[in-house]
């Protein structure tokens, strides 16, 4: 096999001979054990020590993606979203007005915008606000 292609061979899983594509780093096999598509009869939670997620992403610590309210309700779902402590939330009282501003703004002019916006320094009041809201809910 040259370096870095996928070769397919068939392997048995659930009764049938299901795919199995393969690189240099990792196998991908279609299916484990009994094959359904019923997603009643899915399991996708995953678990990490005494953790279990029962939606198995990590919504990115950035802050386009996560505020307090989204990792609440992301929560919820059985997720997982890290805040950015880091980021426009621990920087500013109502980050909401900076992220608009970010997104009105036109492109050419937006970093010069991200850079002062992000020279504001983070405030431990609000680390403390924002992870309080987090653990509150």
């Amino acid at each position: 096999m040259r370096r870095g292609c996928i070769a397919t061979e068939k392997v048995e899983c659930g009764g049938c001979h299901c795919p199995i594509k393969y690189g240099e780093r990792y196998l991908l096999i279609n299916g484990e054990g009994d094959v359904t598509i019923n997603p009643d009869q899915a399991n996708i939670d995953f678990t990490v020590k005494s953790y279990t997620l029962s939606i198995p992403i990590l919504a990115s610590a950035m802050d386009a993606i996560v505020d307090p309210t989204f990792a609440i309700k992301f929560n919820k779902l059985g997720g997982l979203a890290v805040l950015n402590l880091e980021g426009i939330q621990t920087r500013y009282e109502n980050p909401d007005e900076v992220l608009n501003q970010i997104a009105q703004t036109p492109e050419k002019e937006v970093t010069s915008l991200l850079q002062k916006i992000y020279s504001e320094p983070i405030k431990e009041k609000l680390i403390s606000q924002r992870i309080g809201a987090i653990k509150q809910a």
